[in-house]
């Protein structure tokens, strides 16, 4: 049977916008004004280019702001149309793979994984918006459909293809309220190859700590919640100082949608994608992550307070506390 997960997302409105990091107030809050200077730190002193694997709808990968930012099977690229140039059993995946219809089409047919995505990586340029790793590359693996709905199967083996094909952190903007035995394995499969999984708390309200919900009941992955631009726990955003390890900017988080559009969206599943891509940003200076170093990286970087308390961190995170070491 079956398994379906939702995805996590409350829209609000949708623009166009030409005004690139002044209309993100992740990006005008405290530490983050000075954002540029990480990431020109990222730019003259890259090591790497970090690979993130985000798991949803899919992406637009025309958007403007995103089409230079894609990591590109170049074997496949460069080869023959219907074959499996590299040969890792998957036949024209350019861009990554679509486990809903077991195809090299990744085409974002909701929006989801479109605003995922640009909140990780979307370019430095003169118009639209900035990720937080705008030097990072997002693989893409569809395992949702057109209703935000996807399947437990899909996106295990939506994990296990991005490990074996380079990825070095996993956003999962997702929670799934059934134990599945394929994505226990899944997740146990990437964390023994030394691959960082961020994944959401949910959008509950609840204190998960008593309750069956993943990926939060695994021992392993980095589970975010979603703060507000006042730096309060956003009042949808599921606690627990027993599985929500930190919190990070999750409402009103205006990030790429289809069509070379933009749109403000809340949820955890926003949140995420901000601790993915501060984590690659590690990456792109030449740490080599693992799950237990990168956890290391994020409680050096925990801006606490008692609003933070249903956390296992007790805070949210500080970026330039992230990055203390290269700054």
């Amino acid at each position: 049977m079956k398994i379906t997960i939702s995805i996590l997302l409350f829209t609000l409105f949708q623009y166009v916008i030409h005004a690139s990091v002044k209309s993100q107030w992740v990006y005008k809050k405290k530490e983050n004004k000075k954002i540029d200077k990480v990431w020109n730190l990222v730019r003259d002193q890259r090591i790497s280019t970090p690979v993130i694997a985000v798991i949803d709808t899919g992406i637009d990968f025309n958007h403007k702001d995103l089409s230079n930012n894609l990591w590109i099977n170049r074997k496949e690229r460069d080869g023959k149309p219907g074959v499996d140039d590299d040969g890792n059993g998957y036949v024209d995946d350019i861009y990554g793979w679509n486990f809903i219809n077991n195809s090299p089409d990744v085409r974002d047919d909701h929006s989801h994984g479109t605003h995922v995505s640009g909140i990780i990586a979307a370019g430095r340029n003169n118009y639209g918006v900035t990720g937080i790793n705008p030097y990072a590359r997002i693989m893409t693996l569809k395992a949702f459909k057109s209703d935000g709905k996807g399947v437990s199967r899909a996106v295990a083996k939506s994990i296990i293809y991005a490990v074996k094909n380079g990825a070095k952190i996993i956003n999962c903007s997702f929670v799934e309220f059934k134990y599945n035995q394929y994505l226990a394995n899944a997740v146990n499969y990437a964390l023994r190859r030394n691959v960082v999984i961020v994944g959401a708390a949910g959008n509950n309200g609840k204190n998960i700590n008593d309750m069956d919900i993943y990926l939060g009941n695994f021992e392993g992955p980095i589970i975010v919640g979603a703060h507000t631009s006042t730096f309060r726990v956003w009042n949808k955003s599921n606690i627990g100082d027993e599985k929500v390890h930190l919190y990070s900017p999750g409402t009103k988080i205006i990030s790429t949608t289809p069509k070379d559009r933009y749109r403000a969206k809340s949820g955890t599943s926003m949140a995420t994608p901000y601790v993915a891509g501060a984590l690659s940003l590690l990456i792109s200076l030449g740490e080599k992550l693992d799950q237990n170093l990168a956890m290391s990286f994020i409680e050096q970087s925990i801006e606490h307070n008692e609003r933070y308390s249903d956390s296992i961190l007790q805070g949210r995170m500080n970026i330039f506390k992230l990055l203390d070491g290269y700054l």
